[in-house]
Parts: structure tokens; sequence; C-alpha cells
């Protein structure tokens, strides 16, 4: 759903997600958690995303490979 780099408050590392589905709107919202690299440490963040629910499951082609994604700048020492 969601790749780091794709947000500048998840620049670095996505670390955690939730989902809500509303059966009356028949969406999903998601919650992401992550940080970025700054000023030598971790700044931690959250994003929010909502789609239909169509718009979740269509087959679209776009993969990426995890092994293409450049690793976090630093150790994750500093965790939430």
């Amino acid at each position: 759903m969601l790749t780091k780099g794709a947000t500048p408050a998840l620049q670095d590392i996505v670390y955690r997600s939730t989902f809500e589905y509303d059966p009356v709107t028949d969406a999903l919202t998601f919650w992401f958690s992550g940080a970025r690299y700054e000023s030598g440490r971790y700044r931690w963040g959250a994003a929010v995303e909502r789609h239909r629910r169509t718009a979740v499951f269509e087959v679209t082609g776009d993969v990426v490979d995890p092994r293409s994604l450049p690793a976090a700048p630093a150790p994750l020492d500093d965790w939430p």
C-alpha cells in the first residue's frame, strides 16, 4: 500500500500500519507510521490515506521489488 519514500514524513522507514473498512462508503482508511532520518536522528511521523475498496484490490501491475529500495540511513536504535 505504501512504499518508503512515497511521503516525506515516512521517507526512510514505514514501520506499522492499520486500516478500517466503512461499509457505508465502501472505502478503506489506512494509517501508517514511520520515520525520516534528519539531523542525525529519526523523526517519527504518521500518514493517512483513504481509498475505495475496488481501487485497493484492483490489479495494476505496479510492483516494487523491496531489494531495489535503499537501506535505512542509520541503525534503528531510537524507536518511538
